[in-house]
């Protein structure tokens, strides 16, 4: 840890250039989706519904109005 936070206060100027900010926004960037990705993955649906022979017949037009 001590290392880390010397190599930081040595190359501050390198870390925090454009170059610096856009390869720790990088870094942050590829956490956040791996993190994402893990917490909203969604899992195979329990929803086994089949519709067979199902028929529909009338006059559907104009079904939303009221009167």
């Amino acid at each position: 840890m001590d290392k880390a936070i010397n190599w930081v206060c040595e190359n501050f100027d390198v870390l925090f250039s454009g170059l610096g900010v856009y390869v720790i926004s990088l870094i942050v960037a590829a956490i956040v989706a791996v993190v994402g990705y893990f917490f909203f993955k969604s899992k195979a649906s329990s929803n086994n519904v089949t519709m067979s022979k199902i028929r529909a017949g009338g006059d559907v037009v104009g079904r939303d109005k009221k009167g």
